[in-house]
């Protein structure tokens, strides 16, 4: 499925920086990641979406809100629902991937520590998910 003109546009509009911070929120944030994947691809993305994601913070203002283990566990948890999902738009894989646009997001909080997402260096880089800790037996 090709990517539709508005999700082009909205893309366009992210990498030239005409998208106003007050319009752009959580679920923005998921709605370009999928974008991005959708007419990229997962490895373009990886690279395409942080640079503009941090221009864009920049821009704003805020180059501190930008958070690489944040950013790209988003993109890889969209990534794995598109591939499992082929063929859905938008407003289809909203409806069934509601989980992903909640802030704070229960998914991610299943994966990563409060801890581990505040430490500096998941602001820098990625971090990769704690591996669970194993339960003795009683």
């Amino acid at each position: 499925m090709a990517l539709d003109r508005a999700s082009e546009r909205f893309i366009q509009q992210f990498e030239l920086g005409t998208i106003d911070a007050s319009d752009f929120g959580h679920r923005e944030h998921v709605r370009l990641a999928w974008c991005y994947l959708h007419a990229f691809g997962i490895v373009e993305s990886l690279t395409r979406f942080p640079t503009h994601l941090k221009r864009f913070a920049k821009r704003v203002g805020a180059p501190n809100l930008y958070h690489e283990t944040l950013t790209w566990a988003f993109l890889l948890m969209i990534n794995e629902r598109q591939q499992c999902q082929p063929g859905i738009d938008w407003q289809q894989f909203v409806t069934r991937n509601e989980d992903l646009l909640r802030w704070p997001n229960p998914t991610l909080s299943r994966l990563y520590p409060q801890d581990v997402l505040e430490s500096e260096i998941a602001r820098r880089v990625f971090v990769m998910p704690p591996a669970p800790v194993e339960q003795a037996s009683a």
